[in-house]
């Protein structure tokens, strides 16, 4: 006895039976034809990346001395001062200069910015790349545009990390955590 392929089964099972084979499927015709779902899919996540960043920066701009004022709670490290009171060494990295909060609150918009346009105009390629499939360089704006996100969001792990922010903002490090991870996702779907 002859042995076929897994893949052949099907095809024996028509031949031996009789049941005549199922029809190819129709080709599709016009704008249907060159439909690409994956395109859309990257379209629609660097758009909504580039809305939430723009809205981000806004928020940031609009509530600047409030923005400041947080982070600046952070780097005087009140949150461990908060009764109950930790005494730990951590608190010698405590910087009490309203300057500090400024000018971090001025890079994280910066970085938004940046975010916010190089996602935009990756945005834009992707949507007039629809039908043709993802232009290298439509990914490469976007891919950019999420680099500005991760600086944006490492800057407020580690800036966080320093200043034991672990210990009472437990909230703000996993979020921060999770913007990372969802830009690292973002990354990958657009290397797809």
């Amino acid at each position: 006895m002859r042995s076929y392929p897994l893949a052949y089964f099907p095809m024996l099972v028509f031949a031996k039976t009789g049941i005549p084979k199922p029809q190819e499927p129709l080709p599709m015709s016009g704008v249907v034809e060159t439909f690409d779902a994956f395109v859309i899919f990257k379209l629609v996540l660097v758009a909504g990346l580039t809305l939430w960043s723009a809205i981000a920066a806004l928020n940031n701009v609009v509530a600047f001395s409030a923005s400041a004022g947080a982070i600046g709670a952070t780097l005087i490290m009140a949150p461990l001062r908060a009764p109950p009171a930790i005494d730990l060494p951590l608190l010698r990295r405590a910087l009490r200069a309203k300057g500090w909060s400024v000018l971090a609150l001025s890079i994280v918009i910066a970085l938004q910015i940046a975010a916010t346009v190089c996602l935009g105009w990756g945005g834009i390629q992707l949507a007039g790349a629809i039908g043709h499939g993802a232009t290298a360089t439509a990914i490469a704006w976007a891919t950019l545009g999420l680099s500005a996100l991760s600086a944006a969001w490492l800057m407020m792990m580690i800036g966080g990390l320093w200043f034991g922010y672990w210990i009472r903002q437990e909230g703000l490090q996993l979020t921060h955590m999770m913007l990372l991870t969802l830009t690292i996702a973002a990354a990958a779907v657009l290397r797809m």
